[in-house]
């Protein structure tokens, strides 16, 4: 039986680049939802049989009825276990969903323009002697950073370890990379609590 585990699940958006980097914009994956180690054990059937969500298509719309429309990505950590796994890749459309196969060289063709982008900034830093304009490049090179520290770890991770981790909480249903129909999870009158991590949203979130 697999463990408790805490999930983030990130959402891919783009976001301007500054300073005159080599693209305007650049993707970027803002947190926006948590799973707690006791919520998942509220919300995955595999570690309670009370519990409602059997396969990934309950799972999708889970994610879907909290979330909305957009590709996601979850990261996931287990107790007794060192470092984070990928938990699952996925886009959320109005009336389904549809898993993400795992690009590695899209990753590090990401990976390869956030260095460029640092490296020319860098370049501007160095020739810039107004403070609050070399603030403004020092902050955003720092964000670019911490972007690439996450991604090269999930780099490592897929590489490592191949296999989502959902596959061992869930059900994945095949074929596993086409587009698919919501499934509903909500099958009795069990409640319980998953904190929202988006700044915007203060109050818990309901699970059912």
């Amino acid at each position: 039986m697999p463990k408790p585990t805490l999930i983030k699940i990130r959402r891919k958006t783009k976001v301007p680049t500054k300073n005159n980097a080599k693209f305007a914009y650049r993707s970027d994956w803002i947190n926006v939802f948590r799973i707690d180690y006791i919520d998942s054990m509220k919300i995955f059937n595999k570690l309670n049989q009370y519990a409602q969500i059997k396969n990934n298509a309950q799972f999708a719309k889970f994610l879907y009825d909290r979330l909305g429309r957009g590709i996601y990505s979850g990261i996931s950590w287990t107790k007794g276990r060192e470092g984070f796994r990928s938990f699952i890749k996925l886009e959320l459309y109005n009336d389904g969903f549809q898993m993400l196969p795992k690009k590695l060289s899209q990753d590090e063709k990401e990976l390869k323009e956030k260095l460029y982008d640092i490296n020319k900034m860098k370049k501007k830093l160095k020739e810039t002697k107004d403070i609050n304009e070399r603030e403004e490049i020092n902050k955003e090179i720092n964000n670019i950073n911490s972007d690439l520290d996450l991604d090269r770890d999930m780099v490592r991770m897929d590489n490592l370890f191949g296999k989502s981790e959902c596959s061992k909480y869930m059900k994945v249903l095949r074929p596993t990379f086409r587009f698919q129909e919501y499934q509903s999870y909500i099958n009795q009158p069990s409640r319980g609590n998953v904190k929202n991590i988006n700044k915007n949203i203060t109050t818990p979130v309901s699970l059912f």
